[in-house]
């Protein structure tokens, strides 16, 4: 046995298992491939035909009428007239090919494009000479909020690489900029993956996916889509071409299923629980019950055009929700927490052998410039990831480093010596950004948090 092993099996503080979360939880419930495979129905392949051949690209459903890809794919309705849109390319699981589903785009019904965010809107036929109907396929909703896809989250793109049958990239894709009006991410894409979903780790929407710039790739956000799409409509509505498919868009209804699981893609239906509705102008108004969720949350549900009114028969008044705290953060803070219920605050036998391993040939009796040198070249060597000021709290301070030894592990200010539990602090660390960034998205006017508890919040500062 090894100096080193000898020494751990001897470690009277080491209560760790042999198996353990590394880093963030990759463990995913089987439902997150089925909800894929659900979106996968209303995702498709562009075929343009060109001088020479055929322009291929992806596209997917965002409503039951009106589908999305890039500008680049279709930059005007009179090259779009000869589309073909194509579902099922794809290879069942006994490697046999389904039937193709082929459609024909409508942009006299609707078609709306824009250059700089690389995006396009086109209608869809309802129903092809095959029979097949589009709706039956669901669709994909747009979700103005921002905040879908943050730094260091796993995304998952659908998509036709190649113009080859769909694929899905799974592995190893995390957004690593979120740049204005794009996100960056890395993954596998090729050309004709132009115009796929970038989806977060709950399917929601989060970009359009368009191009590659440098090592990374980049897509569009899905808010700033919206945000654009609203603005086109705000001025003369009654004039706009296609104005009923695009309230039929902005409409797109994402009902939740039952047992806390997201439905693999939206379609009309009954509302269930909690509302966000999308008004035709792109402003969205919210009745939600004063709640805060942890872990995977839900997305707000969207009410279809002539939802029953509510009590008296009056419109229900605009209120504003407790903000649902982020998903990603909350899920690595959590499992982070959990981990630490499993490990000792400070085991003196590994400090001492990390410590000896780290210092390693560094001769602590050298001059003192010398010595500076040597652990300033150290330093840099070794400490090659800045954190962020969030992760930096939410991943490694309040989970772990801040929380003291003893049976509840808390928090304990330095200056203070107050207590505090980690959860506690992290939920309303994450419940006040989440509101603060909701009254900025609304242009509202500064006023108290009342869904956030301030004086837990400063005294945790004050701490």
């Amino acid at each position: 046995m090894s100096e080193e092993a000898g020494a751990l099996a001897g470690d009277p503080d080491d209560t760790e298992t042999g198996q353990r979360i590394i880093d963030a939880n990759n463990l995913l419930g089987v439902n997150f491939l089925h909800e894929g495979a659900g979106k996968s129905k209303s995702v498709g392949r562009i075929v343009l035909p060109v001088d020479g051949g055929n322009r291929l690209g992806t596209d997917f459903l965002v409503s039951g009428r009106v589908l999305m890809t890039n500008n680049h794919v279709l930059a005007t309705a009179a090259e779009v007239g000869g589309a073909l849109v194509e579902f099922d390319f794809h290879l069942e699981p006994d490697g046999s090919s389904p039937r193709v589903q082929r459609f024909r785009t409508r942009p006299g019904d609707f078609f709306m494009t824009d250059e700089a965010l690389d995006y396009t809107l086109v209608a869809v036929e309802p129903t092809n000479d095959a029979g097949d109907v589009l709706t039956d396929r669901g669709f994909i909703p747009l979700i103005n909020s921002s905040g879908k896809a943050v730094v260091g989250e796993r995304v998952s793109i659908i998509q036709h690489p190649g113009g080859e049958r769909q694929q899905v990239a799974l592995h190893d894709n995390r957004v690593v900029d979120i740049a204005g009006d794009f996100l960056h991410y890395e993954t596998d894409t090729k050309g004709g993956s132009s115009g796929s979903t970038v989806f977060n780790i709950q399917w929601d929407l989060a970009a359009l996916h368009h191009a590659a710039v440098g090592n990374k790739n980049e897509g569009t956000r899905i808010s700033r889509i919206v945000e654009h799409l609203r603005s086109q409509f705000e001025s003369d509505e009654s004039t706009s071409v296609g104005v009923g498919v695009f309230r039929d868009l902005m409409a797109a209804t994402a009902a939740p299923a039952s047992d806390g699981e997201q439905p693999a893609a939206a379609s009309p239906g009954s509302l269930v629980g909690p509302t966000a509705t999308m008004n035709p102008d792109g402003t969205t108004s919210w009745v939600v019950p004063e709640s805060i969720t942890v872990g995977v949350g839900q997305n707000p549900v969207v009410a279809p055009p002539g939802a029953a009114p509510a009590g008296d028969g009056q419109p229900t008044p605009a209120t504003a929700p407790t903000p649902v705290v982020d998903s990603y953060d909350m899920q690595v803070a959590l499992q982070k927490i959990e981990d630490g219920s499993r490990r000792v605050y400070y085991s003196a036998t590994k400090d001492t052998l990390a410590r000896e391993a780290y210092y390693e040939g560094i001769d602590m009796e050298a001059a003192p410039d010398d010595l500076y040198e040597a652990l300033a070249e150290l330093l840099d060597r070794t400490h090659t990831t800045t954190l962020s000021y969030k992760k930096a709290r939410l991943h490694h301070l309040y989970p772990w480093i801040d929380r003291r030894d003893g049976p509840n592990r808390l928090l304990k200010g330095i200056y203070s010596n107050k207590a505090f539990d980690a959860t506690e602090a992290i939920i309303q660390e994450l419940r006040a950004e989440a509101e603060r960034e909701r009254m900025i998205h609304a242009r509202s006017s500064l006023e108290s948090l009342e869904s956030v508890d301030d004086t837990f919040l400063e005294e945790l500062e004050a701490a």
